[in-house]
Order: structure tokens, then sequence, then C-alpha cells
């Protein structure tokens, strides 16, 4: 099985994509670049704005008219907050209401026979797994992504990323650690990235703080160039 991503949106969800890459590739798959040769597509859409819900349903059935014969996954934040509007959508196989790979690699793996549904409600997203597999490499890049935390606890009412991505959570600073040697491997420069990493380690016993985490990194990986992203 041959799987295509695409990916819209932040370098939160280009970290997502990355861990379902990488979960799929566990499982047996082949990932490639190339549209005809996929057999299953996975879409990793944004909600930031209303036009990132469009995009996301434009380049979908645009997939569906080209490749009629794929099979279509749609994950991340705009499947989270809208699963109707893409279970809906002629060439859609199935829906991962969130960004967790495993949920994602399980269904691409059992090659998507039915539309499923992985949540009975948003409050779940709030207990979406942050972590879990380390990241090894982001393919055909030169800076890779170091994923701290997830979700956002501000309730900014233009937000709708922080519906779709729950309250914030942590990482633990060993895992991030341990991520970040993987990582150093293949990357020169890492960008710590998140949805709201200012909130990182409120969350933790004890609290962490940020500038603790970065001092951390840069104490055990002085060779290694770190970037702030969002």
């Amino acid at each position: 099985m041959r799987v295509l991503f695409h990916t819209f949106g932040c370098k939160a969800n280009q970290y997502d994509t990355e861990r379902m890459r990488q979960e799929l590739e566990a499982w047996g798959a082949k990932t490639t670049t190339e549209r005809a040769e996929a057999d299953v597509f996975v879409v990793n859409t944004c909600t930031v704005t209303n036009q990132a819900d469009a995009d996301a349903r434009r380049f979908i059935r645009r997939l569906q008219r080209e490749v009629p014969s794929a099979q279509i996954v749609v994950s991340g934040c705009s499947a989270a907050l809208n699963p109707d509007a893409y279970h809906s959508m002629d060439g859609v196989s199935g829906v991962v209401e969130g960004h967790d790979p495993v949920a994602v690699a399980s269904l691409v793996a059992s090659n998507v026979p039915v539309q499923i549904e992985l949540r009975s409600s948003l409050d779940r997203i709030d207990t979406e797994p942050i972590g879990g597999e380390l990241l090894r490499v982001r393919r055909g890049a030169a800076r890779g992504w170091l994923k701290v935390q997830d979700g956002c606890d501000r309730k900014c009412a233009f937000c709708a990323t922080r519906l779709a991505r729950g309250y914030s959570r942590s990482r633990h600073p060993s895992q991030v650690l341990a991520e970040a040697k993987l990582l150093a491997e293949v990357h020169a420069e890492l960008v710590i990235t998140g949805i709201h990493i200012g909130h990182y380690g409120k969350d933790l016993a004890p609290e962490w703080t940020l500038s603790r985490l970065v001092a951390e990194l840069m104490e055990k990986l002085p060779d290694v160039r770190f970037r702030l992203g969002s």
C-alpha cells in the first residue's frame, strides 16, 4: 500500500503528519509523493479560518476527480470540528477526528472500508495523547520539528484551533530530550513547536517552563541550533 500525505496549516500539524507517516511505515506502508502511485491519501486539515476549511474540501474534491480509485482519509483540526462535512464527501473513506497518528495508521491499515467515528464528543480531544512514539526524522527537510506541547488554555473568541486541539498538554522533558537527540542525528537545527508553547510545563508535576526546557536542550545538545516556532 502506497500512501500520500498532504498537510494544511501550522508546524504542529506538519509534525503530526510526520508522526502519521512514521507510524504507517512501521505498519509496512510505503509513502509516495506521486498522486498517480498512491492507493490512499491522508489529508491533514486545518481550521484556523473558514478559508482553511474550504481549501481542504476543495483539495479533497480535486483528488476524487483526479484519482477516483484512491481512498481518502481525513484528519486534523477541521475534521475534529466538522466531521460530518467530510463523512458526506464523495471519495472519503474514513475520518479521524483529531491528530492521533495511531488512529490514522489503524484506519489506513484496515483499508478504511467504512467511515468511522473515533470520538463521541469534542471533550475527548482533551485526552488525545501528546507524545507517544518518538519522531526520528522530518522527511525531506533541513530543519526538524520538535513538538513540546499541544492545545491551548486561552479562550480567544476568534480562534477555532483551541476547540479543535483541546486544553494544553505538555510532553515530559525527558521525552522531549529523547526525541531531540534522535532528530539531532539527522537535523542540525530543530524548531520547538506546539499550539501555544508559552504554556509549556504548566500542567506537569512539578511544573516546568519553556525557558528551563530550552536551557536543558542547549546544555545536552550544544551542537544543535534551536528555534522557537508556533
